[in-house]
């Protein structure tokens, strides 16, 4: 998502993207680690300039920084899990690929992978938050799907198809250094029959045909078939992070 305007003290930062997306301002808190005293003096700062919700990425091993986010009336909305295959430990060329699975070709999604997205939002934070309201998480993966099929935050999308039906999807990108998987979605009835893991499977096979040396994925704790998947295709945990939400304006 983009971000622009750094807080006076550059401890917080406005994040435009998200601003606009939801029509209130969002910022971030940026330290991973921090003192109550300091949270407690950002947030009286953002709360004067109208700063709606502010999302924090926090060090879950700090306990400091875990009581100040509590005491201060954060919401822990989601312990986020960041997951790292290096392929030259894990796996070969030769993964093997499926006819189900194809890349999608159209720069905008049909209602089938809007549903997919939603889906796979269902852990999310944003739709486990209580405060944040439905239809903008809808219209928040809705947004990101449309962004990745029209190549502005993804480099493929791939879905899986039965007949004529998209029953799964997977959004890929990445940058210099290592690929990553965005979105990744099955279909509620069709889960268990291995869809999601082909996914993967080809999602890894798109990495290393483009070079890439390593790949992440990001996911909550509380999805553990996600997480399940993930390591049984060679993916391990590099980092934990606590993800809390401040809405300012009811503290």
């Amino acid at each position: 998502m983009k971000q622009a305007v750094l807080g006076n003290n550059k401890s917080y930062q406005i994040l435009d993207w998200d601003t606009d997306l939801f029509g209130f301002t969002v910022a971030k808190v940026i330290p991973e680690k921090i003192l109550l005293k300091s949270l407690k003096e950002n947030i009286a700062t953002m709360k004067k300039k109208n700063i709606s919700l502010v999302y924090w990425a926090s060090d879950p091993n700090d306990f400091e920084s875990q009581e100040a986010a509590k005491r201060l009336g954060g919401i822990l909305v989601c312990e986020k899990i960041i997951f790292e295959i290096d392929f030259s430990k894990h796996l070969n060329k030769s993964i093997p690929r499926t006819n189900e699975i194809s890349e999608y070709l159209f720069d905008s999604p049909n209602v089938e992978l809007e549903d997919l997205a939603i889906q796979s939002g269902h852990y999310s934070r944003f739709k486990v938050d209580p405060a944040f309201p439905d239809e903008l998480f809808k219209k928040l993966y809705k947004t990101w799907i449309m962004r990745s099929t029209n190549k502005m935050i993804a480099k493929n999308v791939f879905v899986y198809e039965v007949g004529k039906r998209i029953v799964g999807m997977v959004t890929v990108g990445g940058g210099i250094e290592f690929g990553e998987i965005g979105l990744v979605s099955v279909a509620e009835e069709m889960r268990g029959k291995g869809i999601g893991k082909a996914l993967i499977r080809f999602a890894q096979s798109w990495f290393i045909s483009e070079g890439y040396r390593k790949a992440q994925v990001a996911t909550q704790a509380q999805n553990i078939a996600a997480c399940r998947l993930y390591e049984n295709c060679g993916f391990r945990k590099k980092k934990t992070e606590n993800i809390y939400h401040f809405w300012i304006g009811n503290l």
